[in-house]
């Protein structure tokens, strides 16, 4: 007893073989430029990306300048403070 499928495969023509080929040629194309497009979004979300972390230093590097000018002007005023604070002590009060 052999199994033999019960449709038998009909043979193809070398016609529809070379139908067959072609579309699939055709659809590995459409393939490749869905598969290009979605490699642009990459590059342009990642270009976005990139310029934001530019973005984002350029920040840092203000918020940072911003702090230790802040810092710097603290100490200038305690410093100040503390000039002021011992030449009160040494003046001679006036009654």
């Amino acid at each position: 007893m052999s199994h033999e499928p019960e449709e038998e495969e009909e043979e193809k023509s070398p016609e529809e073989v070379q139908l067959e080929a072609e579309i699939r040629a055709i659809e590995l194309d459409i393939s490749l430029m869905d598969l290009r497009r979605e490699l642009e979004a990459q590059e342009e979300l990642l270009e976005r990306w990139e310029a934001w972390c530019l973005r984002l230093g350029r920040m840092a590097q203000v918020v940072e300048e911003g702090i230790r000018k802040l810092k710097e002007e603290k100490e200038e005023a305690e410093r100040y403070h503390l000039n002021t604070d011992q030449a009160s002590m040494k003046a001679p009060l006036h009654h």
